[in-house]
């Protein structure tokens, strides 16, 4: 009883895990990088948390910040890229495919 027990809870704990190496090396990749380079990994964070992770607020995060970059360093691909998954993530995720359309739209104007 007790062994079975155990090797149940040892797999499941093994298993558990908060992030991937994937997102922990793009966090740590992140300091380093300058413009453009920024705003493609801080995208690619927005990305991994929308897909892989299902974190809404983690992913809108990181697209904001990708945003915000793009938007000063005159970055038209990355302010496209970062409305994308901003709009994936309010229609699939929060399930308010208006704002979806409106974010998808903007995006098609980038």
């Amino acid at each position: 009883m007790w062994g079975r027990l155990f090797f149940i809870l040892f797999f499941i704990s093994s298993t558990v895990a908060a992030q991937t190496y994937k997102l922990d090396s793009l966090k740590k990749m992140l300091p380093g990088l300058l413009d453009r380079e920024h705003v493609d990994c801080l995208n690619a964070l927005g990305e991994e948390y929308f897909f892989h992770f299902i974190h809404s607020d983690s992913a809108l995060k990181y697209t904001n910040l990708a945003f915000q970059k793009a938007s000063a360093i005159q970055y038209n691909i990355g302010q496209g890229v970062s409305l994308s998954i901003e709009a994936g993530v309010y229609g699939r995720v929060l399930r308010n495919p208006g704002l979806m359309e409106q974010k998808r739209k903007q995006a098609i104007a980038f």
